[in-house]
């Protein structure tokens, strides 16, 4: 499948996912959130006897960070898809991944935590500017 048709296809099955998340079908849409997932590991495989690669870029952290938000805290969908998240992000080098990709995943856990949770003091005296504009 071309580069475009991979974009075309991980862009619908977004918008599918974000859809289902807004009228409550986590199932479907943590479904369809690991098969954009699936699209970029796809599509980095077909292009990896070349010399261009999936690039992480904003929009793509984004996109990944709003599907990893909106899933159910408690589903284990939701710990496949930060695990494949990261890994695909790494560029299977072995890294720990894109650490801007981190600084969005960890925002989400650091909002759903307690206000006295240790993770907000790490990230405010770590540089996420997000959590700075939290501070009291």
């Amino acid at each position: 499948m071309s580069q475009s048709k991979h974009t075309e296809a991980r862009e619908l099955m977004c918008s599918g996912a974000l859809l289902f998340f807004s009228h409550g079908q986590q199932n479907s849409a943590a479904d369809l959130s690991m098969l954009v997932l699936e699209s970029l590991e796809k599509a980095e495989v077909e292009l990896r006897g070349g010399t261009v690669l999936v690039s992480v870029n904003p929009d793509l952290r984004q996109n990944l960070a709003k599907l990893f938000s909106l899933m159910d805290p408690n589903s284990p969908e939701r710990v496949a898809f930060v695990s494949r998240a990261l890994k695909w992000s790494s560029g299977g080098s072995g890294k720990l991944g894109h650490p801007r990709l981190h600084q969005l995943l960890a925002l989400t856990l650091w909002k759903e935590c307690p206000p006295t949770h240790p993770m907000l003091e790490c990230l405010v005296h770590c540089g996420c500017p997000e959590a700075r504009q939290g501070e009291t």
